[in-house]
């Protein structure tokens, strides 16, 4: 072998070196979208955050039965434990009374970042004296979703009231087969997602999944994450890449419709594409008809951005959605409609992580929206 062969091995081996210790310190100062540990440096390789969601079930996301991992970012450290069931609940072996509370949810409701006593789910037990029993979950967690986790697992539990915590934001087209395959959501490290979507067909809306297949460099992704720091980092691109992507086809749909000042915060609360909207509606009405025996209170999340262009100029009277679900709570003895934004402060912005480390709830928001829930609980008709 000559010594430039040589040398040129050595380069590129040095490079590597470089590389990989630069992902390394990026990651355990928690700087990118993505800090996972390689699986080969964890003491239980099957305790990684990356292991406690997955994609077996009829409804799609869920999390590992029984587990306990910690996950962290800039802004938090915390535990998440789950049950037999895969909730992350304390045990529902013993939960046998009627007056319990189904909680269906995304990110928010599963308490994305929050350890569980501070969870708003906790201030509503500790108010209304009622158990509630979270069936939520993080990864694109939609509202078809929630509906069949209900219909497959939840609903055997006994329970006379249902919360579904809303989030406009990305509850409209978590389930879009379109968006997803426009987008190319539909796949993850390689593999087509299990997981349903919604389509519409001759006027009406159906729920389906894709058929299983996956990518070649599936076994590549595997690979990097479970030895490399530098797949964080390139983990960490795509996902900029991709919102990227996203932000600017949201706005290039937008332009046309709307100011520049208006589009200047795009959040799906007052954006979503009406046949979204419709999708949602047309799910939501069949659910409220099939649980009439059922109390179902849903709540609607705004976004900090949702909070300042409404407090300018409150036009929600004029959104499909909102005009639907205020519909539904006046026309229907069983389902309450409840919107945070009337109940939001002026400091709004308190309640969220920093905007560039995470966007859900903190401890504050949790308190803040458990105290208005349990109070709109309590002073309602849901009993």
């Amino acid at each position: 072998m000559t010594n430039k062969k040589i040398a040129s091995i050595v380069l590129i081996f040095f490079i590597i070196v470089m590389i990989e210790s630069f992902s390394f310190l990026v990651s355990k100062f928690n700087l990118l979208s993505i800090n996972d540990t390689p699986h080969i440096y964890l003491k239980n390789p099957k305790q990684n955050i990356s292991n406690y969601w997955n994609e077996k079930e009829i409804w799609g996301a869920w999390h590992e039965r029984n587990f306990k991992v910690r996950h962290k970012k800039k802004c938090f450290d915390v535990e998440y434990n789950t049950n037999e069931v895969g909730a992350r609940d304390d045990s529902f072996l013993e939960s046998n009374n009627n007056n319990n509370i189904i909680l269906l949810g995304d990110s928010f409701a599963e308490g994305y970042g929050v350890e569980k006593d501070n969870m708003f789910e906790k201030k509503i037990e500790k108010l209304t004296k009622r158990k509630i029993l979270n069936f939520s979950s993080s990864k694109d967690f939609g509202f078809i979703q929630y509906l069949l986790i209900y219909q497959h697992l939840a609903k055997n539990f006994k329970h006379d009231t249902i919360i579904i915590s809303f989030l406009p934001n990305n509850d409209f087209k978590d389930n879009d087969l379109i968006y997803y395959k426009d987008n190319k959501l539909d796949f993850i490290s390689g593999k087509k997602r299990h997981r349903p979507y919604y389509i519409k067909k001759n006027n009406t809306y159906e729920i389906l999944y894709p058929k299983h297949n996956e990518n070649n460099y599936k076994n590549l992704i595997k690979f990097s994450k479970k030895y490399f720091w530098t797949s964080n980092v390139l983990r960490s691109i795509k996902y900029l890449f991709v919102s990227y992507k996203l932000n600017k086809a949201k706005q290039k749909s937008l332009v046309n419709n709307f100011s520049k000042k208006e589009i200047e915060h795009i959040t799906d609360y007052y954006f979503t594409p009406q046949y979204q909207q419709e999708a949602i509606i047309f799910f939501l009405k069949k659910f409220i008809k099939e649980n009439s025996n059922k109390n179902i209170l849903l709540f609607s999340i705004p976004l900090y951005e949702d909070y300042e262009i409404i407090k300018k100029n409150d036009y929600r009277k004029n959104i499909y959605w909102w005009k639907k679900m205020k519909n539904f709570d006046l026309k229907n003895k069983n389902f309450y409609f409840l919107d945070l934004h009337d109940y939001a402060p002026k400091k709004y912005d308190d309640y969220f992580f920093p905007d560039k480390c995470d966007g859900h709830w903190n401890s504050k928001g949790h308190k803040w929206s458990g105290e208005i829930i349990a109070k709109y609980l309590l002073e309602s008709d849901v009993q």
